[in-house]
């Protein structure tokens, strides 16, 4: 055998078979990495496309949780008022309204997808709390996949899959997981598997997002044709017209601080305000006349007293007619005493 060469003495020439079995085993070795470096590329590429299909649907179920969102915050009220009989305009059901309802109505652009990637898509059920309608009444909004996460539609959940999911929802996504099957949980939620009575419960690999209580604290706050009455306990100032649909009930007093003269023209047929000497005036058929009542009032004044307080008009306080009213006589009267001298009446028309 030759030094340093491993081989017998009677194979150390160049080319010889020994040599030959060291260059196989090293080729060998070079196949198996390259082999197993193929099949990790393949599979970082399949994983990628996965990550992609997650992102994707975690993108479109996003979209979906802010139209419901804008849909609680719209109708919320009305819904955890009325509960089940609540009906909201263009939609059948309005605890459940659906991708297809909420872009007819705006919630969605016109253009959003029906379905998600790979055609998963999802749906929006609300929830009413059990506390409603009283005051500690809330609807909060769960948004959920109609299928578990899968690489196709014929498999089970991918774990990786829903695990790429929530990792980039934001903090916002849950999902049902093989551990606790009777919850549907995130990082900020947690509903029971089902979520309501009688309805089926969500399978393992559902992924979902919510909207909930904390989330909808402008709910509040009074808004444009809020119903409920917000029980004001001091004074409340407004600088414009005050317009009401019903009845308005005073438990005090009203004070007309506008003032006019009767017979003057005015604008606002019906409007009501405070004669300069009292009583009121109506605005009808342009001019403002008197609301009745009092009327002009009426005095007498005796040819020897004069105007006495007794028989003084309660509406000017003297023996006068308010202005645009005219004095009509409809009394006269002479005593038999002579020292009670001669008293006449007059009625104030206006």
């Amino acid at each position: 055998m030759t030094a340093g060469s491993g081989c017998p003495p009677r194979a150390t020439t160049a080319g010889t078979r020994c040599q030959q079995g060291f260059v196989l085993i090293e080729l060998a070795v070079v196949l198996l990495i390259a082999t197993l470096a193929a099949v990790f590329a393949a599979d970082r590429l399949a994983q990628g496309a996965r990550d992609a299909v997650a992102e994707a649907h975690a993108a479109w179920m996003s979209s979906l949780r802010s139209a419901a969102q804008r849909y609680v915050e719209l109708h919320g009220l009305v819904l955890a008022e009325e509960g089940g009989a609540a009906r909201v305009q263009g939609f059948a059901n309005a605890f459940e309204p659906t991708v297809a309802e909420l872009k007819e109505t705006g919630f969605l652009s016109p253009g959003f997808p029906a379905r998600g990637a790979r055609g998963l898509g999802g749906r929006v059920l609300l929830i009413r709390g059990d506390g409603c309608p009283a005051g500690l009444c809330s609807i909060e909004a769960l948004v959920y996949s109609d299928g578990a996460l899968a690489r196709d539609a014929s498999g089970g959940h991918d774990s990786s899959m829903v695990a790429h999911w929530l990792s980039v929802s934001g903090g916002r996504g849950g999902a049902v997981m093989p551990d606790r099957p009777h919850v549907v949980s995130g990082a900020a939620f947690s509903f029971p598997n089902p979520p309501v009575a009688g309805m089926q419960a969500l399978p393992v690999g559902t992924v979902a997002m919510s909207v909930t209580t904390e989330q909808l604290a402008s709910l509040a706050y009074l808004r444009v044709e809020d119903r409920r009455d917000p029980r004001f306990q001091g004074s409340a100032s407004i600088a414009g017209d005050l317009s009401t649909g019903a009845a308005l009930q005073v438990h005090e007093h009203i004070r007309i601080a506008s003032q006019a003269r009767a017979q003057t023209p005015c604008d606002t047929g019906g409007a009501i305000v405070r004669e300069q000497n009292g009583g009121l005036l109506v605005c009808r058929e342009g001019l403002w006349r008197s609301a009745g009542g009092s009327g002009g009032g009426g005095y007498s004044i005796n040819s020897l007293a004069g105007c006495v307080a007794a028989g003084a008009n309660p509406i000017t306080g003297n023996c006068s007619c308010p202005a645009e009213h005219m004095a009509v006589r409809i009394a006269d009267s002479t005593s038999a005493v002579p020292s009670e001298g001669r008293t006449r009446g007059y009625i104030c028309v206006g």
